[in-house]
């Protein structure tokens, strides 16, 4: 089996994504999984967390680039474990990359705007990273580690919305049957629809970038305003909105910071990656 790419995560929602996106243009990959059930050509089996550390077997012939879909992407989680989010999220990352470099292969890691405190919009990606969450300062510290790496690609990402999401379910599925509907007044989001997130990484993944990129919506929306976008698009009454609080929810404000936006400058528009605004995200998700 010769393929191009490799993606570990493909049972992962962006994985997945990814999976779907490159097998539909015709471009060589395949995707890991660690469903024993799922195992086929294209899908050898791999768990990191079972992983010998050294045994590559499980690459395809002439694959040129990894894209690491897997980790562990909740930030209550990550906090509540951290001997867990390191390993997952740092140790076997880094350890990887080592192993794949050694063979001339490179990495492409994804990252989060968590890598930043939230206190200012559009930050730029040659900026110092300022986390103040668990999650955070393990992705920022990954984020150092493996661009020590020839090749490494980091790819930061705000917000993924997609249709299956159950909190847009809910929504697309309560209003406009006249249901009410609540959401956080005071946390905010800059969404990225997870087709955007694909079709950047293809781009990504086909040519030879390296270092840091952004994928970011344009603007910070909190999530009762999106509601209310979404309620006006499918033609329900803004009102059965309810506006409610992440204090009330008891909702770390480390994990709700005001700004979450990424700037998007020359290097990402050289590759034809622009944010996606909002109404187009929730066009996609009706």
């Amino acid at each position: 089996m010769t393929r191009d790419v490799a993606i570990v995560g493909g049972d992962s929602l962006i994985g997945g994504a990814l999976v779907r996106r490159l097998a539909k243009r015709g471009i060589a990959a395949c995707a890991t999984t660690r469903r024993r059930g799922r195992v086929a050509p294209s899908r050898p089996y791999l768990d990191l967390l079972d992983w010998d550390g050294a045994s590559l077997d499980w690459l395809p012939v002439g694959c040129k680039v990894v894209v690491l879909a897997a980790g562990m992407t909740n930030q209550q989680a990550c906090a509540n474990d951290p001997a867990a989010a390191r390993l997952i999220n740092c140790e076997l990352p880094v350890h990887l990359a080592s192993v794949l470099s050694e063979s001339g292969i490179r990495l492409v890691f994804l990252s989060t705007n968590a890598v930043f405190d939230g206190t200012r919009p559009l930050r730029r990606a040659d900026e110092t990273t300022t986390p103040i969450a668990a999650y955070g300062r393990l992705k920022a510290e990954t984020e150092g580690l493996l661009l020590a790496f020839p090749g490494t690609l980091v790819l930061r990402l705000t917000k993924v919305l997609h249709r299956d999401l159950p909190l847009i379910v809910h929504w697309r599925d309560s209003l406009p049957a006249g249901g009410a509907v609540e959401a956080f007044g005071d946390l905010f989001m800059a969404p990225v629809a997870l087709a955007d997130v694909a079709a950047a990484l293809q781009v990504l993944t086909v040519g030879s970038a390296a270092g840091i990129f952004h994928l970011s919506g344009p603007t910070d929306v909190s999530y009762y305003d999106f509601a209310r976008r979404l309620a006006r698009r499918l033609g329900a009454a803004e009102t059965l909105v309810v506006e409610a609080s992440i204090e009330q929810a008891r909702i770390n404000p480390a994990h709700a910071p005001r700004h979450t936006t990424l700037a998007m400058g020359e290097r990402e528009a050289a590759l034809g990656l622009t944010p996606p605004p909002l109404e187009v995200i929730i066009e996609r998700l009706v």
